[in-house]
C-alpha cells in the first residue's frame, strides 16, 4: 500500500531532520488514514492512530501557530 510506503519514508526523513514541521504534520496525516482506512485489525488501527497522535504533539510542539499540526492531532 502506497501509504505504508510514504509513512516509512518520511519515518526515514524525520530521522535526518526531527525538527521538521511538515514531515510531523504529514505523519499525523498519513496515520489518520492508515487507521480509518487501511487498517482491518483493530490493533492495527489504535497503534496507527497512537502515532497520528505523537506525530501531531510533536507539530504542535514545533509550530504551535500553525493549523495543520492541530487538525491532525484531533483527527487521530
Amino acid at each position: 500500500m502506497k501509504v505504508r510506503q510514504a509513512i516509512v519514508a518520511l519515518r526515514q526523513a524525520q530521522a535526518d531532520d526531527p525538527t521538521n514541521y511538515d514531515i510531523a504534520w504529514r505523519l499525523a496525516e498519513f496515520n489518520y488514514f492508515l487507521g480509518s482506512h487501511a487498517s482491518s485489525d483493530s490493533g492495527e488501527q489504535d497503534k496507527d492512530f497512537r502515532e497520528g497522535i505523537e506525530a501531531g504533539k510533536l507539530a504542535v510542539k514545533l509550530q504551535d501557530a500553525k493549523p495543520e499540526g492541530h487538525f491532525w492531532l484531533g483527527a487521530n
